[in-house]
């Protein structure tokens, strides 16, 4: 921008004639330096997007490596949650229900001493079929779906990263501001690293906002 301003500072008083030549070259300069730097942009947002989802592709595809080494219920739970997750983005839903089921199921066999294992298999399995009801028009099942996921006793990247808020941001929408709060009341007790964010969201829902969630749309 700045180079902008001194070349239009520069030659002000030609620019002063509305039919200058040089007036009309600068507008074309100008116009053209900005539908570079506009598709400049577009380029590198849309490189940085296509690097997220081939970064997405290559974890999903080590997770179905994992998942088919798994020698017991605790190996399968992480492998289980990023396919699930990732095949409801993908529009796969049918795949979606199927992993997030198994994943459930595997929630009930589990027990807190598992540790991180039981607290991913109840809280990705509760949100990925919270979102599938959702999309299937069952609102009051995708209600008690997130406060199901919100009874986790947490894992490592639930502690710190804190959990994937699809669902939460989902029911949002759809006018269910007082479920989300619970399920944040909930999340205090395995996220307390993060325990002002949850208050600001908190605070957003309260005041009619949709809180930004950024990169808890994608753990």
């Amino acid at each position: 921008m700045r180079p902008f301003l001194l070349f239009a500072i520069r030659y002000n008083r030609l620019m002063r004639s509305k039919w200058s030549p040089l007036w009309v070259a600068s507008l074309v300069i100008i116009v053209i330096f900005a539908i570079g730097a506009f598709f400049g942009v577009r380029a590198l947002l849309g490189s940085a997007f296509q690097g997220m989802d081939t970064l997405a592709r290559k974890q999903t595809g080590d997770a179905r490596k994992e998942l088919a080494a798994a020698a017991n219920d605790s190996d399968k739970c992480f492998a289980l949650a990023q396919i699930a997750k990732d095949d409801f983005n993908r529009g796969k839903f049918a795949e979606a229900s199927q992993y997030a089921n198994q994943l459930l199921s595997i929630s009930k066999r589990l027990t807190p001493a598992d540790g991180g294992p039981f607290g991913i298999a109840v809280h990705d399995s509760n949100m990925v079929l919270g979102r599938l009801a959702l999309k299937y028009g069952k609102k009051e099942a995708a209600k008690q779906f997130l406060l199901s996921a919100g009874l986790t006793t947490g894992a490592p990247t639930l502690d710190s990263f804190g959990p994937n808020m699809s669902l939460a941001n989902d029911l949002l929408a759809a006018g269910e501001s007082a479920t989300v709060i619970e399920y944040f009341h909930e999340c205090r007790k395995f996220w307390s690293f993060k325990k002002d964010t949850l208050l600001e969201w908190e605070s957003d829902v309260k005041a009619g906002n949709t809180p930004n969630f950024g990169a808890n749309l994608v753990y």
